[in-house]
């Protein structure tokens, strides 16, 4: 309410005039109410415009003075700001400026503003779980506010994907009160669901409103599996295990999927221990993280009197490997095999255009197949992976290869290894590359020797 005060003002011939003066009171933020979150600062300014002597500004709270606020003057009095720092619940409330007059002390004027102190939102409890694989996994999302604000949950998964909480997979089911408890159960978990999981909440009133996250992260743990796409099978190649005067040696890979990370160890099939003191074999073992690799080393024959060249067999030829961690363990078996390198592949047609090469190679059955190829053209590999199919037409991208004649060769590779030219074999595969429009001159040229024919008979027969 504004209070009026009146003040005589005598002027010359006795005239007496009632003079009347207008104190207007401003506070800054202007209107009746302000807010502010728990822990921000706040300063509200009372001003008064109109003449200040024998007067004063003061402020209250609840009517009395406000101790835990610091009290700023300025302008020669015409103005004082009210100072609160990191402000608490109970800093909330009317705060009133008062102009008074400095001898009576009695309020000439007055003019209030309501402040509202919110609490923020709070999160409680851990951000992590585990669950175990094929287990259901429940991410709890708990957290405080003010109950002064209404409130909406929602979930994200790696932070953008929104979960539908009513699917087979996720459920969301939400439980008001102090302090509010948001749950997303995830049915069957897979090593897949494992990641981030982002609780939103949004508090929102009339006067605020306040969004915030809170991140869960999910670990999937299981037992360890043994990788599909690796074989478990080590070759030496039969032209060198021919040798006899050679040591041969072969490598075996162990690779698991597991969380945690699995102990692998090896040992001789089915169950003996490996040994670097025998006659016929020694080795390493060499590990990473989820895998090991046993490097065998098979002594040669004049040395090894169970090395048996005409049986094409290795001893001992039959290892395990075992994987474990605290969700369980498995084992496979691994194998020592004698076999042939593939033969170099022939080529029965080719063309290049735009720098893709496109070769037709004829089928060739072997034993372990053929899992790739490498076309060499100018001191340069370019490997493909084999079709495992009767279609043997492949398109190759050819980059980076000077212009110019250029001879290439294509090689074959299976888990033996890559297959050999014969050292008198001619064979050769012209291309021209164009160096202002790379559009190739292509030339067959085989020039196969009496000498090579004979030699191929003999040692791939």
């Amino acid at each position: 309410m504004t209070m009026y005060s009146y003040y005589p003002l005598i002027i010359t011939c006795s005239s007496v005039f009632i003079v009347f003066a207008v104190h207007g009171l401003k506070i800054i933020p202007e209107g009746p109410k302000s807010s502010r979150w728990v822990n921000e600062s706040f300063v509200l300014t009372c001003i008064e415009e109109g003449d200040m002597t024998g007067r004063k500004l003061e402020w209250s709270r609840a009517g009395a003075i406000d101790s835990s606020a610091i009290m700023q003057p300025g302008n020669n009095g015409h103005q004082l700001a009210l100072l609160v720092y990191f402000s608490k619940k109970h800093n909330g409330g009317e705060y009133t400026c008062n102009l008074k007059d400095t001898r009576t002390s009695l309020i000439m004027d007055s003019k209030s503003i309501t402040m509202y102190i919110f609490d923020l939102i709070n999160f409680i409890g851990p951000q992590n779980r585990t669950a175990r694989e094929n287990d259901q996994a429940e991410l709890v999302c708990k957290f405080s506010y003010d109950e002064m604000f209404s409130v909406s949950v929602s979930w994200l998964r790696n932070g953008i994907e929104p979960l539908d909480g009513s699917s087979s997979k996720y459920r969301i089911s939400n439980a008001e009160g102090r302090p509010y408890t948001s749950t997303l159960t995830i049915s069957s978990v897979k090593k897949e669901d494992a990641g981030t999981y982002t609780c939103q909440v949004l508090v929102n009133s009339i006067m605020k409103t306040d969004i915030k996250l809170f991140t869960l992260g999910l670990d999937v743990v299981y037992a360890p599996k043994f990788l599909s796409n690796l074989s478990y099978t080590g070759y030496i190649d039969e032209k060198k295990f021919m040798v006899q005067a050679k040591d041969k040696m072969v490598s075996l890979k162990c690779a698991v999927d597991a969380n945690p990370k699995a102990q692998l160890t090896w040992q001789l099939y089915p169950n003996r221990a490996l040994n670097n003191e025998t006659i016929n074999y020694t080795y390493q073992i060499k590990s990473g993280d989820n895998w090991s690799e046993l490097k065998l080393t098979y002594k040669s024959s004049s040395q090894n009197a169970k090395y048996r060249t005409k049986e094409k067999t290795v001893s001992p030829n039959e290892f395990r490997c075992d994987a474990s961690n605290s969700y369980g363990e498995d084992s496979r078996r691994y194998y020592v095999k004698i076999s042939k390198l593939p033969k170099m592949p022939e080529i029965l047609q080719y063309t290049m255009l735009d720098n893709m090469l496109t070769l037709s190679v004829k089928e060739q059955k072997t034993t372990p197949s053929i899992d790739k190829y490498r076309v060499r053209i100018a001191d340069k590999n370019f490997e493909f992976t084999a079709n495992s199919d009767s279609n043997q037409t492949y398109t190759i991208p050819i980059e980076n290869v000077p212009g110019g004649d250029h001879a290439f060769r294509l090689f074959a590779h299976n888990p033996v290894g890559w297959s050999e030219p014969l050292a008198l074999e001619t064979m050769k595969l012209s291309i021209n590359f164009s160096t202002s429009s790379f559009t190739p001159k292509v030339h067959i040229l085989m020039l196969l020797s009496a000498t090579s024919a004979i030699i191929r008979s003999l040692i791939f027969a």
